[in-house]
């Protein structure tokens, strides 16, 4: 449980995070950036954590 955690949840919100960047990029003109991607997966981990409540391993 532990594994999967801390190696597929990162991956699938990454995956997440270029979906949701190449959208804002297609509405918005703007060029394709890897930042753009870096700050919506921080945003994205930081809102499963608050949202998973983070009590434990339980």
């Amino acid at each position: 449980m532990v594994l999967i955690i801390l190696c597929v949840v990162p991956l699938i919100l990454f995956l997440l995070a270029i979906g949701i960047t190449l959208l804002i990029c297609f509405f918005a003109g703007e060029a394709f950036s890897w930042g753009i991607v870096a700050f919506v997966w921080l945003f994205l981990l930081i809102a499963t954590v608050a949202v998973g409540g983070g009590n434990g391993w339980e």
